[in-house]
């Protein structure tokens, strides 16, 4: 059994006007769904971001302290956690939500309850879906991005490959042209990217998604970082095609 996370950004989930892109949403709930159905050695664990961006835009505010920043993520949480909900459920296929904050994993008590509520979903054919709790979360306890958050449970959970999508091919080299294999990752490669970029809705960049890749990495565990946007993305990234940037042993 392949045990697969896949990391899907915020800027794939929301539109130009922070509202929910609906269409991607649904094109790569269906294509997790589809591989799930027809191919049974593979596990998927979902990492979600966007609450912040889809429940500020339906308070109608662009939040600007932690506080409202929280505020939108409650609201967003159950506005994406709807939509996850409902197209998994026209593919039949079910799905639990966790939401997490770094400290969690700090505690063994907690971390290993985490792993076995994540074990057991999966022991059921239920697709867990795990975004950072925003909600309670302090500046000083965020993961900063749900990349870091991704690879932290890919390494706890012994996962095989893990994908993060995002809105660019992949990391490009000084010609921007998409680097299609690493295998490892140094300041050479850091110095590609710019410090991680961060906005009120995005909090990760490419470099953020590389530090994450290197967690990864260090646990045995390939990666491979693509856009999110391209048609079929999953279905081409579990089928080997060269696509975007791999990262492995």
């Amino acid at each position: 059994m392949k045990r697969i996370i896949i990391k899907i950004g915020t800027n794939l989930l929301t539109d130009n006007h922070q509202r929910l892109d609906l269409n991607n949403m649904r094109h790569l709930i269906y294509q997790v769904a589809d591989e799930q159905l027809k191919e049974t050695t593979y596990e998927f664990i979902i990492v979600s971001s966007g609450a912040i961006t889809s429940g500020a835009k339906h308070m109608n505010i662009t939040p600007e302290n932690l506080a409202e920043k929280q505020a939108a993520a409650s609201i967003g949480q159950i506005l994406l956690f709807q939509k996850y909900y409902e197209f998994f459920q026209t593919k039949n296929i079910c799905v639990g939500q966790l939401l997490v904050t770094k400290d969690n994993f700090d505690d063994p008590e907690k971390k290993q309850n985490i792993n076995q509520t994540i074990n057991t979903l999966l022991k059921n054919n239920i697709i867990p879906i795990i975004n950072e709790n925003d909600s309670v979360s302090t500046e000083e306890i965020q993961f900063g991005d749900n990349d870091q958050l991704s690879a932290i449970l890919a390494k706890n959970l012994s996962v095989d490959h893990l994908i993060i999508l995002t809105n660019t091919d992949g990391l490009l080299d000084e010609n921007n042209d998409v680097i299609p294999l690493l295998n490892n990752i140094s300041d050479k490669e850091l110095s590609l990217v710019e410090d991680s970029t961060s906005s009120v809705f995005s909090k990760g960049g490419m470099k953020s998604k590389l530090l994450a890749a290197k967690i990864a990495l260090d646990a045995n565990i390939k990666t491979t970082i693509a856009n999110g946007r391209t048609e079929n993305i999953i279905h081409k990234i579990l089928s080997n095609t060269t696509i975007g940037t791999k990262i492995q042993p």
